[in-house]
């Protein structure tokens, strides 16, 4: 997580961490996942072949990101099990030639994504699934802020980052925000233009980021550079394409935010719910540790029984799913 107002070098050095691991490693090592709300950091790298999918320019779209992210780590994991691993690392000794990509994800302005009115519970819960676990599937989430709310950006986010980069502040308070304790002030006195903290769980140490410069011909240069990789390995491969990865239809975003009026309305519904692939990777990740159908329709769609027709809807399209699953009547 990195945090710092504007002129501090935080876009920069994102651009800079994008360009280096794109130049250093080709799309079949290292995968690139960019949100950019802003629209003015992470733009010029669209048509990188490292790209899973185009750089997501508001919430809506980085959610689908996120939500992909969470498939893909569940898939990752269930091949961990059929081989007995752990991780990506220990996967990648056993298939040397063939190797699990690492997933670099970069948000720029995090904050926007966390306030945004649609859709930020469901930005929430896609990163707290993949800061929990998605390290050792090696999938990395870069989390970066011009404002580092704490009211925003919750305790439980900040504190599954293990690596804190702290840009010159213009408080104090938002000093302790991004390094996690809020009696470290000491990037209120760094100097801007790149000075920063990185804090590890070795410790903090002051570094200064790197500067691409203005010149776009050398940019260009380098970018090319990045695009033309050689690689002759055939990586592992989880079948999950994003272009096909829909979650567009009655996603369980939409169940959500659907009007109560206008949902008892349509009768239809009720058997044609269906689930994204994020959704149903957490229904039968939830199923196989034992939750109670009730429990998965309330830990997922924050719904109970209460709910009424509603909960009994969405209930039934969860046992169903399952049964289907299963090969099962439920």
């Amino acid at each position: 997580m990195g945090g710092g107002p504007t002129r501090g070098g935080k876009s920069q050095f994102e651009r800079a961490a994008v360009l280096y691991l794109a130049r250093r490693y080709p799309p079949g090592v290292v995968r690139l996942v960019l949100s950019d709300v802003k629209r003015v950091t992470f733009g010029c790298f669209d048509g990188l072949p490292h790209l899973i999918a185009p750089v997501a320019k508001d919430a809506r779209a980085t959610l689908k990101l996120l939500e992909y992210l969470v498939a893909e780590q569940e898939l990752r994991y269930q091949e961990f099990e059929r081989l007995g691993v752990e991780k990506a690392a220990q996967y990648n000794q056993m298939f040397p030639t063939a190797p699990m990509a690492r997933i670099a994800c970069l948000i720029d302005e995090c904050f926007d994504l966390l306030s945004d009115p649609n859709h930020k519970d469901q930005i929430e819960l896609m990163l707290m699934k993949l800061l929990a676990k998605a390290g050792a599937a090696g999938i990395h989430i870069l989390l970066f802020t011009q404002r580092p709310d704490k009211d925003v950006i919750k305790p439980l986010i900040r504190s599954n980052c293990p690596a804190k980069v702290a840009f010159a502040t213009s408080r104090p308070e938002d000093s302790g925000i991004i390094l996690g304790d809020p009696d470290d002030n000491r990037a209120a006195s760094l100097l801007g233009f790149g000075d920063m903290l990185y804090k590890s769980p070795l410790g903090v140490i002051r570094l200064q980021g790197l500067y691409l410069g203005d010149e776009k011909k050398d940019f260009e240069k380098y970018l090319e550079e990045a695009k033309n990789h050689a690689f002759d390995m055939t990586p592992w491969d989880s079948g999950l394409n994003f272009s096909h990865f829909n979650t567009s239809i009655t996603s369980e975003i939409s169940v959500r935010v659907l009007d109560k009026n206008k949902f008892d309305k349509q009768e239809e519904f009720r058997s044609n719910i269906a689930f994204d692939e994020a959704t149903k990777s957490s229904i039968i990740s939830l199923h196989q540790r034992g939750y109670e159908i009730s429990e998965i329709v309330q830990e997922l769609f924050s719904i109970s029984r209460a709910d009424g027709r509603r909960y009994k809807r969405i209930r039934d399209a969860v046992v169903q799913f399952i049964g289907l699953e299963e090969g099962d009547d439920i």
